[in-house]
């Protein structure tokens, strides 16, 4: 509803009736016959076409203010008959006899509250978009009273639909929250988004052949805004890749409940804050680039639980501290990237038990001192020197001694790669 508010149009006649259920247990809305356009903060002249038990009170008139307001209450009216069995009194009978729906009594349940302040009559005390009403439903934390007498006209949105039921409707919340926290009408590609299409067809998305999201890739896309936590609950995602956006804020901890992610992408955002220890608890993870960031704060050390790890790139952000001596426990690290920090410290010798150690980039950083080196020794290993000497040199001979000492530690790097390396350890 967002979507057709953005263009200009209402509903006009949301209701139980109306709301089919798909297999998979999706809500959708249909009959767009009483559709018509509408003017913010104008008064209009629309037809008067309505269902008594669920149309607003601006509809009951010809000419009138009509808004956004009306569908949030056509949708207040129908989500109560769904959670009460019978539908709220009329606008009408309640502007003429002051009735009013029945609600629990003692505190309200943070739902009914929200259903309240949607049915209510003057169109100022109502939330203004479907989006404001989204998210006084979204705080809701306590149960909610069961129907007591299902109503016939209700059946389609019945609770054995409920998405806190079917996981495949997690997935469509997670995905509702980062096109609302990204600016999704802003996208420069958004084919089927919020529609009633099978989730395989929206773009950037992937699924299993249960339907589950399993890839989500926006990159270049114009997203802004933050990554919502509701990314977390898209429990079968092994691909998540966001790069060269405009996202800001701070990755989610949240992410770090995704266990089959193979594959995190941020690269080249805006993000900040440090990076969430919580994503070393993502074990099948191969690639993590975070790379182009604004990211600050130390490397967490939780990321050498990531066994499976194969390229860690966290170039170009604003990392500072000493490179974790538990990166060393990544043996199928082939490339690590940490240009372009404020790192400082030694290079640990625990590098050296990544054998399949290929790339490794540490230029732009603060690691070694300017006028003398103090390199570790590298661990004993076989193809490696049993007792290589701890080297100490000035920076007149740091060059070659250095080329030499990253020989013996990183044995996987070619010689261009070790002179890459030693040219910007000043």
């Amino acid at each position: 509803m967002s979507e057709v508010h953005a263009r200009q149009w209402l509903h006009r006649d949301i209701k139980p009736a109306n709301i089919m259920m798909t297999p998979e247990g999706r809500a959708v809305l249909i009959d767009f016959g009483s559709a018509r356009a509408f003017q913010e903060d104008r008064t209009q002249r629309h037809t008067r076409i309505l269902t008594a038990q669920y149309a607003a009170p601006e509809q009951y008139s010809t000419e009138a203010r009509f808004g956004p307001y009306t569908d949030v209450f056509c949708l207040g009216a129908t989500l109560y008959h769904a959670l009460t069995g019978a539908p709220p009194p009329q606008a009408i009978e309640r502007l003429q006899n002051g009735s009013a729906p029945t609600w629990p009594a003692g505190d309200l349940d943070p739902l009914y509250a929200a259903l309240q302040q949607a049915l209510e009559l003057r169109t100022e005390d109502r939330p203004s978009t479907m989006v404001a009403f989204r998210d006084l439903l979204r705080v809701r934390n306590a149960k909610v009273t069961a129907p007591t007498k299902p109503a016939r006209s209700a059946t389609r949105v019945s609770s054995r639909h409920s998405a806190s039921v079917l996981p495949h409707n997690k997935d469509h919340a997670a995905l509702d929250a980062l096109y609302q926290a990204t600016n999704g009408a802003s996208w420069k590609r958004r084919a089927n988004w919020l529609s009633n299409a099978s989730l395989g067809t929206w773009e950037g998305i992937t699924v299993d052949n249960a339907g589950r999201v399993i890839e989500l890739n926006l990159s270049s896309n114009q997203l802004s805004g933050t990554l919502p936590t509701a990314l977390g609950q898209l429990g079968r995602l092994q691909g998540l890749v966001l790069a060269s956006n405009q996202l800001s804020g701070s990755i989610p901890a949240a992410l770090g409940q995704l266990g089959h992610l193979q594959g995190l992408v941020l690269r080249s955002n805006q993000l900040s804050g440090s990076i969430p220890a919580a994503l070393g608890q993502l074990t099948q993870l191969q690639r993590l680039n975070l790379a182009s960031n604004q990211l600050s704060g130390p490397i967490p050390a939780e990321l050498g639980r990531l066994s499976q790890l194969q390229g860690l790139y966290l170039d170009d952000n604003q990392l500072s501290g000493s490179i974790p001596v538990e990166l060393g426990q990544l043996t199928q690290l082939q490339r690590l990237n940490l240009a372009s920090n404020q790192l400082s410290g030694a290079i640990p010798a625990e590098l050296n038990r990544s054998a399949n150690l290929k790339v490794l980039r540490l230029e732009g950083n603060q690691l070694l001192p300017q006028n003398a080196v103090s390199l570790p020794v590298p661990t004993a290993r076989t193809n490696n020197l049993t007792s290589p000497p701890q080297h100490s040199v000035s920076v007149a001979t740091l060059d070659d001694k250095l080329i030499e000492y990253l020989g013996q530690l990183f044995p996987g790097l070619d010689e261009a790669g070790r002179t890459l390396v030693a040219e910007h350890m000043e």
